[in-house]
């Protein structure tokens, strides 16, 4: 450590101490950086830089004694540190969802750089809606929404998801407007906010629409279904 150019991987996230890379032996301190870019937080990076582990943190002791914030001991520290986005090929993220060695936080961390792909992605879940590796172990899959507030919760259903269907939970995830109908309201649902029969079909049509004219052009679709009290609006 201290000499040698050092490459971190890992999650770009804030602490009170500053910019950390949070990465398979803990997070480390990206010498110098308060904060990340707000478009960069939260996202894979790849740090270079000479690592060292020194005091970077003050002991949570004050003057006089008194506690303070901090930290004991020595931090893991990039000095001299640039960095890079270093998100994974999306053929990679697919792959990562079906992988058994792969844990609930990595697959989700490569759900949500999917995700970031936006209209770059459709093509690549779209092929995978059949995929039948397992995604996720054992998921509680009952309906609670909606219920009375007296009503007796009804037993937990498990079941294993396979990537296909995670896939096609991204699908319809992606289509979603970020958009508050004036008509919404709580209910049980009936079902999902939208139905697509046939998604290559779908995607044939509205390939060449840009992601937020395709959420723009669902709009009216969420408004009905909160009129028609949650029945599955189907998109041509």
């Amino acid at each position: 450590m201290g000499t040698k150019t050092t490459i971190v991987d890992g999650l770009a996230r804030d602490a009170k101490a500053g910019a950390v890379v949070v990465a398979d032996g803990g997070p480390v301190y990206i010498a110098g950086l308060a904060a990340w870019p707000a478009a960069i937080e939260g996202r894979r990076v790849r740090a270079r830089g000479l690592l060292r582990e020194e005091k970077y943190i003050p002991d949570p002791v004050g003057s006089g004694g008194t506690i303070a914030q901090g930290a004991e001991g020595e931090q893991r520290v990039l000095r001299e540190a640039s960095w890079e986005l270093f998100e994974a090929p999306l053929h990679g993220l697919i792959e990562r969802l079906g992988r058994d060695d792969a844990s609930p936080p990595q697959k989700q961390e490569a759900l949500d750089a999917l995700y970031r792909a936006g209209i770059e992605a459709f093509p690549l879940l779209i092929d995978h809606l059949d995929d039948a590796r397992r995604f996720e172990r054992h998921r509680d899959v009952q309906n609670y929404m909606g219920m009375a507030a007296n009503a007796k919760r009804p037993e937990p259903l498990y079941a294993d998801i396979p990537v296909g269907e995670a896939c096609r939970d991204l699908l319809h995830r992606l289509i979603t407007p970020i958009y508050r109908s004036p008509y919404e309201r709580v209910f049980k649902p009936r079902g999902e906010l939208f139905i697509v029969k046939d998604w290559e079909a779908w995607w044939e049509k509205n390939k060449g629409r840009s992601l937020e004219d395709i959420r723009k052009g669902l709009e009216p679709l969420v408004d009905r279904y909160f009129q028609t009290g949650g029945d599955p609006q189907a998109v041509e």
